[in-house]
Order: structure tokens, then C-alpha cells, then sequence
């Protein structure tokens, strides 16, 4: 017979092949199985391989427990084929002299469950065959079976391709799950019932037995809890990359402080980073501070004073709604002046009132001599308030409005005066912060509302002054101005023909406090449309309104979003003559303005409908306008509309915003002052 396919040279058959063939050949399983072939010459012990190799029907039994011989004819049509041209007597005679060097499987069950990767090789002379055998049974039943095979050998051809890992000599690995393994604990679990030739190793059981059961090595470990959490590990041990989650614990886990059992806090923290932070704890505190009543001293005969109550005076945050508080308190300065009636300034967010810094940052800016001669203190830089009976207050936001009304109680008017710009508990979720800044429009007031359009939503939604049951009477009971908007200069037809560049400015504000202006929406909605090929290579997108220098933002297209921090005015001015599609998103009542600036340059301005905001308001107050509903699909099919009217010049030009003449001094004028806010500073 000659050798049948290449073998690995390591392993070399014995001189004696005969002893070789007999140690495996099991000759009280080969008579009962071949008995009934011929009664009349009954097979034997002392026959039984002579009987196998002079009768060829006798060679399709299988002589050996672990060996199948159909399975193997039939899984290996090499063997099938060198039976039938004579070369080799059977299956079993290929497997004992050729196969097993070749790493075949004796029968199905044994590469059943053969995993896709193969465990590294270990150098034989590390190999510790004691120790390997101890705790793997299933290579102490084959060794027995084929007792020619070496335990290396075995755990070389097989075992590597069955996850059963060898002991080698100083394996660090085995030396790390060694000294957390808890052999106590082990054998307690999971030996109990098992004999004393297997409870007395109980390490071993783990290494080569239990792991793959999922048994935990500790008390402190869950394998099973290991392995279900972390979805990574439990990939890497299918694919064989490790041998359990402990070993990924060891070597990995605890440096990178995954937890090693089930723990409600550590579990959740994992999957929602931060939820079981009590946050709530330390804002109630926060509160407590920030609605902390100032103390005052009542005193008659001293000088009348307006008292204004603002969070900081940091011109560096000095949005529309500061340019609106800026111009009113130039106003009343003005007003209460005439009237004897000083002004003093109160900043209640901010340990210290830096009013040098503000002066010197809104020099040479309308509003560079706002505080000229007004007193300007930090609450907290303040013992106590010196003020009179004839005093009055001026609350910039409703937390502002819940420190003035104490102190407005204190007088012969109790109404604060409050600048209502927004309705300011949509800044906040709803929580406690919602609640309380909500609180802050039911104390007496004579609200300043920036808008009509904000004052229909206060009226239609019965908030404040308009709250169930009131008749608020106009001018006596509050007042409403309309914001001054920049009228940009108008782009000219062949401004627009000439340029070979197309601007999309977009009013980004990619600040947390500024979210209300739905800059991720946009920003989605932009990509969308770059990838999709909308944009050719003219076109620049550029996002306005930042407080610092930001990275782009990748679009797509090989397009991007480049971040402008707020610009001076005349370089701003410079900017907006170049510009074709406005982009400013505002989700509250609020009308926000810089779509009205934008559409004065005669851009096309993409804003988002709200309550009290519709499609028709926009499309009746503009023809530039292109309204949409404040989502995804809404921002990008509005977009998308502006884009195909961008080349109408004409219409462009002609649809530009013209708001009305009308300056800060003609909004805040004396007449204005008399039959609103003088109604309270009398």
C-alpha cells in the first residue's frame, strides 16, 4: 500500500506499523459488530484482525469507537477512491497510518462544532502534556482510543481547531486567569457532583471545560453577564479571538474599567453615560442662589432710581435681544433723566459687574456710552440694596422678574416693568427650571413685548398679562415695539449676473444655549442635499454667528460648512452683498431676525414656519421668503425650492424685504414712553 496524501513529517508512524494498527484496533467492539456477517465462522478475539483484513465485507465495520467508517468513505473521497483501485484496505487503515498526521476527523461529532478560527500554535518544548490532559476530556477519550497519538500531537492537529487551548510552560495568559481564579469558589459551583480525579484540578476544569460552559472563574466575575452586556467581547470569543470573557477581562477589561458583574449603575452609565448622575441635587442648590431675594434698605427722601436687573453685561453675548435692551434702557436713561429719576444697573448672574469691560468692547459702537454716569454692581457685590419708596424696576428676563418683584412690593408700585422678548421657559426642558422661569411672568408686571407677533402668542395661549380672566388694556396695561431690523444693502441685478461665486450663509449658532436655532437640522438637511449633487462647485456655504473659530463641517459633494465667528458690522454689511440663499432657523414664538435681514439684500431666506408663525405670515410679509416646517425634510425641500429661483435676478430683486423707516430713537420715542412705560415710572 502505498502513503496516501501528504502528512505533517512531525509526526512519523512506527517502525512497528502492525502494533501500531492493533493498538487501535478494538477487537471486543469489532466482534459484536461483525458477528451477524458470518454465523457460520463466528468472528473472534484471537481472529478478529486477521478476519479484518482477509474479508473485505468485514472492512466496512468500524473497528474503533471514535471511528465511522461510512462517515469517512463518505467525507473523504480520496480514501473512497484508493479503496476501490486497491491501494488501501479502508477507512480505518487510511486514518491510522495517514489521516491523523493529516488532521482528519474520525467522525462527525468530533468537527461538529469546529470553530472558524484556529488557536495559535505552542513550541513542544512548552507544551505541558500533565497538565493539558488533566482537564480535557476529550483528548484523554481520543489518546485512549488511539493510543500512537501523542498529546502534542493531538492539541497540534486537533485541539487547536477545537478551542481547546494547550497548558504551555510560563503561558502568560494562563498565568493571568490563575491568579483571579477562585478554586473554592469553583469547585463549590460547579464540582460538587464530579469525582475526585476532577474536583482535586478544579483550575483545569475551568481552562479546558467550564470556560466553555460559561462558568464564572470568581465570585466577583459573571461570565454570562460578561458576555451578554458587552457585545464586542462576545463577537471576539464566537470568533475565537478569545477564549472566554475573563480572558478579555484580564487582559483588557479592567484597564479599560468595564465592570465584571452585573451592577444597576455601572450597567447604565455604560449604555447612557451620565444618566444616574443626581444633577438635580447640585441644581437645586444652583436655585437656590440664583433666586436668592437681594436684600434692600427702604429709605425715604433719597433719590428716585430705575433699577435695572440683568443677567451679566458681557457685550462678547450681545445678540438681537441685548441691541433691543441696549436701545430701551438708552430710552429710559433718557426719560427718567428729565424726570429726576436716576438709573442703576444690578447684574444678577455675574460674581463680578465688569463695566470698564464693557466700555471698552462696545467702543466705538452705538451703545458705547450707554452706562455713562449709572452704577453698575454685581448682586452679589451688593449688602445691601439702599433703595427709596418711589423706586422702580426693570427685569431683562422672568428669573430677573422673580429677584425684581420683592423688591418692587417694597414701593408705592409693585408692577415691574419686564422686557418680554421671548417666552423664555422653552429655554429650559420641562423641569423645575421651566417651571420657575414660567413663574416669572405671573408677577405684577407692565410687560415691554419685542413684537406683536409675540404678543398674539402671549394673548392666544393666555400667558401672563393675558391670563385667564384678564382684559389687559394696550398702552395702559402693557406695551409692544417692533424690533428695529438692519436694512443691508439691496443687491442689484448685475451685482448677482456678475458673480461667478453663489453664497448660502447659514445663521448657525452651533452653541447649546442657542439650540432654538435648530442647528442640526440644518446642517442635516445640507447634507442631504450636497451628497445628492444639488450644488455645483460655485457654490460656498458659509455659517455665521458663532462665539469661536470652529473646524469645517464636511457636506459632501465636495462641499463644505466653514464657521465665521461674529463679524464687526461694516465687514458683515461686506459679506451680505454677496449673498444668494439665507438660511435661519428659529423654533420659538419669537420671530428671530436675521431672516429679515437677510431678505433685505434681496436674498432668498429659508426660515421655518412655527405657531404663531405660518406659511401665509411669511409669504405676505416677503416674497423672498420660503417658508417650511422645521424639520429635515422641510429645511431641505425649502432649500431645494431657493436653489432653482437663485438665477431669477429680476424676481430676486424685486421680492427683497423693505421693513420701515424707522430708527431706535422713532421706536422709543417720548410719546412712546409716555403712554407705555411713564404709565409706571410716575
Amino acid at each position: 500500500m502505498t502513503e496516501m496524501g501528504s502528512v505533517d513529517p512531525r509526526y512519523s508512524v512506527p517502525a512497528d506499523r502492525r502494533e501500531m494498527f492493533r493498538s487501535a484496533f478494538e477487537c471486543e467492539l469489532f466482534v459484536r459488530r461483525a458477528q451477524h456477517f458470518y454465523p457460520d465462522e463466528p468472528v473472534t478475539v484471537a481472529n478478529a484482525v486477521r478476519q479484518y483484513g482477509s474479508r473485505p465485507v468485514l472492512r466496512r465495520v468500524s473497528p474503533n469507537l471514535l471511528f465511522d467508517e461510512t462517515w469517512y468513505r463518505a467525507a473523504n473521497p480520496d480514501v473512497e477512491s484508493g479503496i476501490a483501485g486497491g491501494r488501501l484496505y479502508s477507512g480505518f487503515h487510511h486514518f491510522v497510518f495517514w489521516g491523523w498526521r493529516q488532521g482528519r476527523f474520525p467522525n462527525p461529532m468530533m468537527g461538529a462544532d469546529q470553530p472558524s478560527a484556529t488557536l495559535p500554535a505552542v513550541d513542544p518544548s512548552r507544551f505541558e502534556t500533565e497538565r493539558y490532559l488533566a482537564g480535557n476530556a476529550a483528548a484523554q477519550t481520543f489518546l485512549r482510543h488511539f493510543p500512537f497519538v501523542s498529546a502534542y500531537a493531538y492539541f497540534d492537529l486537533y485541539g487547536r481547531r477545537l478551542d481547546q487551548p494547550a497548558a504551555a510552560a510560563g503561558d502568560e495568559l494562563e498565568s493571568a486567569l490563575k491568579a483571579e481564579f477562585d478554586a473554592d469558589f469553583y469547585r463549590a459551583a460547579y464540582l460538587e457532583d464530579e469525582p475526585a480525579r476532577i474536583a482535586d484540578r478544579p483550575f483545569e476544569h475551568y481552562f479546558y471545560v467550564g470556560r466553555r460552559l460559561g462558568h464564572s472563574p470568581n465570585r466577583w466575575f459573571d461570565e454570562g453577564w460578561y458576555l451578554a452586556f458587552y457585545a464586542d467581547v462576545r463577537a471576539a470569543v464566537q470568533r475565537r479571538e478569545l477564549l472566554c470573557g475573563f480572558h478579555h477581562y484580564v487582559a483588557a477589561g479592567m484597564r479599560e474599567g468595564r465592570s465584571p458583574r452585573y451592577a444597576l449603575e455601572r450597567a447604565l452609565e455604560v449604555t447612557v453615560p451620565g444618566v444616574t448622575r443626581p444633577d438635580l441635587i447640585a441644581r437645586a442648590r444652583e436655585i437656590q442662589q440664583r433666586i436668592q431675594p437681594i436684600p434692600a434698605t427702604v429709605t425715604a427722601g433719597t433719590a428716585r432710581t430705575l433699577w435695572l436687573l440683568v443677567p451679566r453685561l458681557n457685550p462678547d453675548i450681545a445678540f438681537g435681544g441685548y441691541r433691543a435692551l441696549f436701545e430701551l434702557t438708552r430710552a429710559l436713561k433718557r426719560y427718567g433723566a428729565a424726570r429726576g429719576m436716576r438709573m442703576a444697573v444690578v447684574t444678577t448672574e455675574e460674581r463680578h459687574a465688569n463695566q470698564e469691560y464693557f466700555s471698552w468692547r462696545m467702543r466705538g459702537q452705538a451703545g458705547c456710552d450707554l452706562l455713562d454716569g449709572v452704577v453698575v454692581r454685581s448682586r452679589y457685590e451688593i449688602d445691601r440694596l439702599e433703595m427709596g419708596p418711589r423706586d422702580r424696576f426693570l427685569a431683562y428676563s422672568t428669573w430677573d422678574a422673580l429677584l425684581a418683584s420683592p423688591l418692587a412690593a417694597r414701593t408705592d408700585e409693585p408692577r415691574i416693568l419686564a422686557l418680554v422678548q421671548e417666552y423664555e421657559p422653552l429655554f429650559s426642558d420641562h423641569s423645575s427650571l421651566y417651571s420657575l422661569s414660567a413663574s416669572g411672568l405671573e408677577v405684577p408686571s407692565y410687560p415691554i413685548f419685542n413684537s406683536s407677533i409675540l404678543r398674539d402668542y402671549f394673548r392666544r395661549r393666555r400667558l401672563g398679562i393675558f391670563r385667564e380672566g384678564a382684559s389687559p388694556v394696550p398702552e395702559r396695561d402693557y406695551a409692544v415695539f417692533e424690533h428695529v431690523i438692519n436694512r443691508l444693502p439691496n443687491q442689484c441685478e448685475a451685482d448677482i449676473a456678475g458673480r461667478e461665486e453663489r453664497v448660502l450663509a447659514f445663521y448657525a449658532r452651533p452653541e447649546t444655549h442657542a439650540s432654538r436655532n435648530l442647528y442640526e437640522i440644518a446642517e442635516l438637511a445640507l447634507r442631504r442635499l450636497c451628497q445628492s449633487g444639488l450644488f455645483d462647485r460655485r457654490w460656498r456655504f458659509v455659517g455665521l454667528g458663532c462665539l469661536t473659530a470652529l473646524p469645517a463641517v464636511e457636506l459632501g459633494g465636495g462641499h463644505r460648512l466653514e464657521f465665521v465667528k461674529k463679524m464687526p458690522e461694516a465687514e458683515y454689511i461686506a459679506f451680505v452683498k454677496r449673498l444668494d440663499i439665507g438660511l435661519s432657523l428659529m423654533y420659538a414664538p419669537h420671530p428671530s431676525l436675521m431672516p429679515y435681514e437677510f431678505a433685505t439684500t434681496g436674498a432668498l431666506v429659508v426660515t421655518n414656519t412655527f405657531e404663531n408663525r405660518s406659511r401665509r405670515y411669511f409669504e405676505r410679509t416677503c416674497a423672498n421668503f420660503v417658508p417650511c416646517a422645521p424639520t429635515i425634510d422641510g429645511v431641505a425641500d425649502a432649500i431645494r425650492q431657493a436653489h432653482e429661483r437663485v438665477e431669477d435676478w429680476p424676481r430676486r430683486v424685486a421680492g427683497a424685504y423693505r421693513p420701515p423707516v424707522r430708527g431706535w430713537a422713532e421706536t422709543f420715542d417720548d410719546p412712546f414712553m409716555e403712554r407705555t412705560v411713564g404709565r409706571v415710572l410716575r
